[in-house]
């Protein structure tokens, strides 16, 4: 089974990834790849460290 995180499967991401940028760069327009936050791991530290009131 192939996954992220998998060395082969991370390689063939990054090719297709390269090359998909390579195309669309080709005419000269500027390129920004961003990455996206895990937003899961946010909310558990939102939650990890919210305050509750002495009641309850």
């Amino acid at each position: 089974m192939t996954h992220i995180g998998d060395p082969t499967f991370d390689g063939y991401l990054n090719f297709e990834l390269q090359r998909a940028l390579n195309i669309v760069g080709s005419s000269g327009v500027r390129l920004m790849v961003a990455t996206f936050p895990i937003a899961a791991a946010a909310r558990n530290r939102r939650r990890s460290t919210r305050r509750t009131s002495p009641t309850g």
